[in-house]
Parts: C-alpha cells; structure tokens; sequence
C-alpha cells in the first residue's frame, strides 16, 4: 500500500525532472530501515524486520508526498484511502491469525479464504455502486459470466 502511494506522490517531482528529490527520500527511507533493523531485529526476530520494511516504505510514501506536492497538488480523497488501507491492514491481520491455527495446513487452509476475500470487500465496502456498474460494464464485454458476479449492480 505504501509503494502505491509513494508511485503516486511522487509523480510531481518527476514530471518536472527533479529527480533529486527521489534521491534524497531513498537514501532518509534506506537509512530508517537500517537503523530499524538494528534496533528492532533483536528485540523482535524477523517481526522486527517486517515492521521496519513497512516503516521505511511509509517514510517513502511521505516523503514523496511531501516533495510531490511542490510541484503537482492534487486533492486527494482520504477518506477513501484510509479505508482502503484499514480493510488491507484487516484482512493482513487476520490471516495472520488464521495462520496460528493449528499445524501449518490448517491454517493455510484458513487464511486462503480471508485473502481470497479482498476483491469482494473492496467491491462490497470500497467501490461506490457507479464504479461497480462501470466494473460491470466493462467485464460484459470481456467476460459476462464473471460480470455477474460484481456486487450491488
């Protein structure tokens, strides 16, 4: 989610080729996920490294937001990005869970189904019902038969 935001945060500091600033926010990312790893390794094994690579990719999604904006404003709807990030950090967390459940194919077995749910909860709680009659639309041309199956339209 963070490596999507920062490709589009940073598009206004490329389209106006001051890639210097891309520089800069690798190198302050880079060096919070090396100064993370050695602090929280220890403490945490590889759960310590897992929270410093999602640390550092939200220092490059800011960062680029930040030097972005100086040259290309856009508003940005963040309520709906805020949902978006709470039903992927959701659903994360809860194969997670799934996954302590039991020997290793057990919970396999159940967290499957929690990630294979995301396209339909982002239909269901995400996408407004005109976005999903466009989805629709678009599938009938392509594939009618899974056109049917688009919630709510």
């Amino acid at each position: 989610t963070f490596y999507g935001a920062y490709e589009i945060f940073s598009a206004g500091y490329f389209f106006e080729n001051q890639t210097h600033f891309y520089t800069i926010t690798v190198i302050v990312a880079t060096t919070a996920s090396i100064v993370l790893n050695v602090l929280l390794i220890p403490l945490l094994g590889v759960w310590g490294s897992a929270i410093a690579f999602c640390f550092s990719y939200f220092v490059l999604a800011l960062l680029s937001y930040i030097f972005g904006r100086r040259f290309f404003r856009v508003d940005h709807n963040w309520g709906r990005i805020l949902k978006a990030i709470l039903i992927n950090a959701g659903l994360a967390a809860a194969a997670l869970i799934a996954r302590q459940i039991g020997s290793y194919w057990v919970g396999i077995a159940a967290a499957v189904p929690i990630v294979a749910s995301y396209p339909w909860l982002m239909l269901l709680l995400f996408f407004s019902q005109e976005e999903r009659q466009m989805a629709r639309n678009y599938l009938v041309r392509f594939n009618p038969t899974l056109a049917r199956f688009i919630p709510g339209s």
